[in-house]
């Protein structure tokens, strides 16, 4: 009823909180690369947000910005990052991992939690380690073939 689906609906929220919370606070988790959020304060159950790979931290002298939604598309960096998402993506599906759709500009992880009843409070952390353990190793010779 009402109620349940009141519940459900407060939990994707404490999710998407709970997920934002982990990207604000990546420091202290010891990732290897780095989260960026799309949005600072998503609405509802959605988080999404790209992963720049230790390797694509400089790329030929050039830092990857605070914000790479303002990257050209003919940027290097730009190129790369659009080519790091759907790249993790399938190593997490190969590996039997959380299914994480990606879209917009560069290619960003959307995360979606729209079924959210059996997610444990530290789920969010789970998936960013997944996905900063499938994204470590990438170089950029991996998305610039």
């Amino acid at each position: 009823g009402d109620a349940g689906l009141a519940k459900r609906v407060d939990h994707a929220v404490s999710l998407v909180a709970s997920t934002v919370k982990v990207v604000e606070e990546q420091k202290t988790h010891n990732f290897f690369g780095r989260f960026k959020l799309v949005i600072p304060d998503p609405n509802y159950s959605n988080v999404c947000f790209w992963y720049v790979p230790p390797a694509l931290e400089n790329i030929n002298g050039q830092e990857m910005p605070e914000d790479p939604w303002d990257l050209a598309d003919d940027d290097i960096r730009a190129k790369a990052l659009t080519r790091v998402i759907p790249l993790i993506k399938n190593k997490m599906q190969e590996a039997g991992l959380a299914l994480i759709t990606f879209t917009g500009r560069h290619n960003f992880f959307r995360l979606v939690y729209s079924s959210p009843l059996h997610m444990a409070a530290d789920t969010p952390l789970g998936v960013l380690r997944d996905i900063d353990n499938c994204g470590k190793d990438i170089v950029l010779t991996d998305v610039l073939k």
